[in-house]
């Protein structure tokens, strides 16, 4: 029976000290997060090109268009990634993007699509 007893004490011993450390820890966790968020994020390229890149790719994010549109442009350029095409085909592929959105929120076909009858 004492067995048993000191047992249980050990146990609820050992499971205090744990939460003290699981406590610790989520204190730290807390405090980097809050430094994290308080630090000044990295410098953003605004150049003409990187913003019609970051276009793209919020709009192939939102629309779940990333294959073949954006699969079509590079095979127009003669390119196998996004980072080879050039400032025009860049420029071309924001065009693209811009106008299957505009339709997709207008409730409008693909401009691919066959005239209806």
């Amino acid at each position: 029976m004492k067995e048993n007893v000191a047992r249980i004490r050990r146990l609820l011993e050992e499971s205090v000290r744990e939460k003290k450390q699981l406590d610790a820890e989520e204190r730290s966790r807390r405090a980097f997060e809050l430094f994290e968020f308080n630090t000044s994020l990295p410098a953003v390229d605004t150049s003409a090109r990187a913003r019609g890149l970051r276009t793209v790719a919020r709009i192939v994010g939102w629309y779940a268009w990333a294959g073949p549109e954006v699969a079509r442009q590079l095979d127009r350029g003669g390119v196998a990634t996004v980072d080879d095409l050039d400032d025009d085909q860049v420029i071309e592929l924001v065009a693209r993007m811009r106008q299957l959105e505009e339709c997709a929120q207008e409730g409008l076909d693909s401009p691919d699509a066959p005239v209806a009858r």
